[in-house]
């Protein structure tokens, strides 16, 4: 486990800010179990849940008001998200509308077609938006009726990966 944090405000809140988490088996190899997601080079733990309740307790013992993070992948947003929101509420709003337009693909599957920008946001190229998360230790500064507004207004569709190439 490599971390690096540091007291930051988001929101006007001071929270414990995850600048690198690294939670990874050097000596694992990927596999059918473990397949690589995006953005790594060897298996992680599994120990993300595990990671943030220990953050979170460090927060509190710091007198923090939550703990915040820019997941680089979907995947890393979609594992906190029962945690984490975006602090941005039209950012959280799209994220959510995301979950529920992917909700049938497999999260190997939706990670790999975000970052090979094969999903489509109201039938345009989606990017990847890597914004601030928080995990808030109290009540979320963010106004709830922006994130539903924004989540009902988008929709994602996924395009089909292109049949692989066969060698003659």
């Amino acid at each position: 486990m490599e971390v690096i944090l540091e007291r930051r405000r988001v929101l006007g809140v001071e929270v414990l800010y995850i600048h690198w988490l690294s939670l990874r088996n050097p000596r694992a190899q990927f596999s059918q179990r473990r397949p690589r997601l995006p953005g790594q080079e060897v298996p992680g733990l599994g120990l993300a849940r595990e990671a943030g309740t220990m953050l979170a307790r460090m927060a509190i013992r710091l007198g923090l008001g939550g703990v915040a993070f820019r997941p680089a992948h979907y995947h890393t947003a979609y594992a906190a998200r029962h945690a984490f929101a975006f602090v941005d509420p039209e950012r959280q709003g799209r994220f959510e509308a995301l979950v529920r337009d992917l909700a049938g693909v497999p999260l190997l599957e939706a990670t790999n077609a975000i970052s090979e920008g094969r999903v489509l946001m109201d039938g345009r190229p989606y990017a990847w938006e890597a914004d601030e998360m928080a995990y808030w230790l109290r009540e979320s500064p963010a106004d709830p009726g922006e994130v539903e507004r924004e989540r009902e207004r988008v929709r994602f569709t996924l395009v089909a990966a292109p049949p692989a190439a066969t060698g003659s």
